[in-house]
């Protein structure tokens, strides 16, 4: 019996660390091919190594000073490593963690990203076509820098969610939030003069969801995907006493642009206008008509200190308070 239960596992071992030799070769090459499809398309791709380890329970792939960079659209990445991990019997599930010190590209214009810990992770559902499911982005302690560390941006914390609803069809909740934002010297001092506000925006945040004309999936790369709606449940800021929020649902028309409603609410309004007053973005003279059309438009007379705005988007054109102010953004 027992020689038996040693064939058997013996079988077993040899036909795991079959499938996970198989595996380990699947994502290698599939790793190299994306790399070479890139440099095919123009990319500049550089790197020193590329690796899968973890035998035998881990599928643990590293690329080492790695550089990224698309020609066209001027947009790129680079750092000293970043490592992509999944569990061999959950292959559907990965985890990816990225240097304390990385390099991105937007419009040609380089900017440093530092942290002291920046991980995502992301799932898709185990079927054909590989359905999105969910993912996050952790970043804790980022700090921005601009081009040649002209300005700078920090945060205890970024946290970036996305997840499928699995409710209706090719709809996703979206959460974003940075805790203890810090915002550029230069622009604190554009927007509070005086210093009369905290040097940290305590509340940023925005929860919502999107739906798509096309699932993300597998073969979402082939089609144009685009935005036919948003729902904002919350978006909202809080630097000091002061306190803006929105909220609303918005649909694409036929045109694509958005049209539905988006109520908004700003706390201690009263302070935010003699805030830009001091900074020379509002003369003295039109603060009393800006105070003035906002009392009249006002969804909320009963509380002074709360400022309630309707914002109405139809017919390619948006509205406050029923005053038109110009054309409504498009969603697609």
């Amino acid at each position: 019996m027992m020689k038996r239960l040693i064939w058997i596992v013996g079988i077993v071992t040899t036909l795991y660390g079959g499938y996970w030799f198989v595996g380990r070769s699947g994502i290698q090459t599939g790793a190299e091919t994306i790399l070479t499809e890139m440099r095919n398309d123009g990319w500049t791709v550089d790197y020193t190594d590329l690796s899968t380890r973890g035998f035998p329970s881990r599928f643990d792939t590293t690329i080492t000073d790695a550089t990224l960079f698309d020609p066209v659209t001027l947009t790129g990445w680079a750092g000293d490593w970043a490592q992509v991990f999944a569990l061999s019997y959950r292959p559907t599930e990965v985890i990816a963690l990225l240097p304390p010190e990385q390099t991105i590209t937007f419009g040609g214009r380089e900017f440093r990203l530092e942290n002291s810990d920046m991980r995502a992770s992301a799932a898709v559902r185990a079927t054909a076509s590989l359905p999105f499911d969910r993912a996050t982005i952790d970043i804790k302690t980022p700090r921005l820098n601009g081009p040649a560390d002209s300005w700078q941006v920090t945060a205890d914390r970024v946290l970036i969610a996305l997840r499928d609803t699995r409710v209706d069809t090719n709809t996703y909740d979206v959460f974003v939030e940075a805790s203890s934002l810090t915002l550029p010297e230069n622009i604190r001092k554009t927007l509070d003069p005086e210093a009369t506000l905290p040097s940290v925006v305590r509340l940023a945040r925005v929860e919502g969801g999107v739906s798509l004309s096309q699932p993300i999936d597998r073969y979402a790369a082939d089609v144009l995907v685009a935005v036919t709606g948003i729902t904002l449940r919350e978006f909202a800021l809080g630097w000091g006493d002061l306190e803006f929020r929105a909220a609303g649902d918005l649909l694409a028309d036929t045109s694509g642009f958005a049209s539905g409603n988006v109520t908004l609410t700003l706390r201690r309004w009263q302070e935010v206008l003699a805030l830009l007053v001091r900074a020379g973005m509002v003369t003295e003279n039109a603060s009393f008509t800006i105070a003035a059309m906002a009392q009249n438009m006002d969804a909320t007379p009963d509380n002074p200190d709360l400022l309630t705005l309707e914002v109405t988007m139809a017919n390619g054109l948006m509205a406050i308070g029923g005053l038109p102010v110009g054309r409504a953004p498009l969603l697609r």
